[in-house]
């Protein structure tokens, strides 16, 4: 419903190429604690097949993206004392992403014959350091590897604060190649 209000209309007509979204049912509320599976296919299906409708011809990519992965974790820990245990977080966090790239996938498939106009799913995360120090939970190495998608997307802020010197370039540079080598099995673009 928001897609096709004036506001996103307006957006999604301008000139760009990519556009990338942060997208979250409706729907969705605390998906770390209880995800409907069904109901999150459902909306990203519905959302896809507009996009490729509405926008076909037009040489764009949708690119829907959950919002930092490690930032969701944290937010529920911090914020709700009786949350479920890490294990169930983590395998909830997988069925919602998994659910998501299924939507997708099957408005894809349905709408093969639209060309001129692509949408892919991104899971998104912030923590390079997690997956170095063997933390929990990791979106690096606790869900990507289980779930599908077509990108990931790295929200660098770990990255980027380290001392601006000479150490900066090197730390992405180390951080770009960590995420590749941990990712280049996954198949994904990056």
């Amino acid at each position: 419903d928001l897609a096709v209000s004036p506001p996103f209309q307006q957006l999604f007509s301008m000139p760009f190429k990519p556009v990338a979204i942060v997208a979250s049912g409706i729907q969705d509320g605390n998906y770390l604690e209880n995800v409907n599976a069904d109901q999150v296919r459902n909306e990203m299906y519905d959302m896809t097949k507009y996009l490729l409708k509405t926008y076909q011809g037009t040489g764009k990519t949708f690119i829907l993206q959950n919002w930092e992965g490690e930032s969701v974790f944290s937010e529920e820990n911090q914020s709700n004392p009786e949350h479920p245990s890490t294990d169930v977080e983590i395998q909830n966090m997988r069925i919602w992403l998994q659910a998501r790239h299924e939507g997708i996938e099957k408005a894809r498939q349905e709408m093969s014959n639209v060309s001129g106009v692509q949408v892919q799913d991104a899971i998104e995360f912030k923590s390079v350091d997690c997956a170095r120090q063997g933390k929990s939970p990791c979106m690096l190495t606790d869900v990507i590897p289980y779930v599908g998608a077509d990108r990931i997307s790295y929200a660098s802020y770990e990255t980027i604060n380290t001392p601006q010197d000479d150490t900066l370039r090197q730390k992405i540079m180390d951080d770009l190649d960590f995420i590749r080598n941990s990712t280049a099995d996954q198949g994904r673009a990056q």
